[in-house]
């Protein structure tokens, strides 16, 4: 015959932490909250959030290979190939052939793509601003510093 289970044993609730202290999880709320006022302030251009964030690493890094453009974005090859490859079609990215290595291609922004970025400029500020809002000028700055710190862009204090 078959043993019952046995009930679960409660744990102290001093080892279940409440959300509000849990980085991983108020990160991705603030995230969520990040992408929703992009949604909002960007819905004219019909650009997603990692599509920007490309042409943007391209209009600073003209000339970089799909390789070097993924890791300067933080996404995967393939996706940033996709995305990529998304945009060329628009008419928004362009790929040259790599002088030094025929088999490669190099990625720039046309006219198009650099128009688009500038005119996205006011869009992502007011995103910005809407996001960063409930903090004052010094948190602000703070907050970006421990951003970039804890993504490595910063070395450790």
């Amino acid at each position: 015959m078959a043993k019952a289970p046995s009930p679960p044993s409660a744990e102290p609730e001093e080892l279940i932490h409440p959300l509000s202290d849990k980085p991983g999880h108020l990160m991705r709320r603030a995230m969520q909250r990040s992408s929703a006022a992009y949604s909002e302030e960007a819905r004219e251009f019909g650009i997603t959030g990692p599509q920007h964030v490309i042409l943007v690493a391209l209009a600073h890094n003209p000339g970089v290979d799909q390789n070097t453009l993924a890791e300067l974005v933080d996404l995967d090859r393939w996706t940033t190939g996709d995305i990529v490859a998304r945009l060329e079609r628009a008419g928004l990215v362009v790929r040259e052939v790599n002088p030094r290595d025929r088999r490669g291609r190099l990625l720039f922004l046309p006219p198009a793509g650099r128009r688009l970025v500038r005119d996205m400029a006011p869009a992502v500020v007011r995103t910005q601003q809407r996001f960063l809002a409930p903090l004052s000028a010094e948190e602000q700055r703070q907050f970006l510093h421990l951003l970039r710190k804890l993504v490595g862009l910063e070395p450790p204090a």
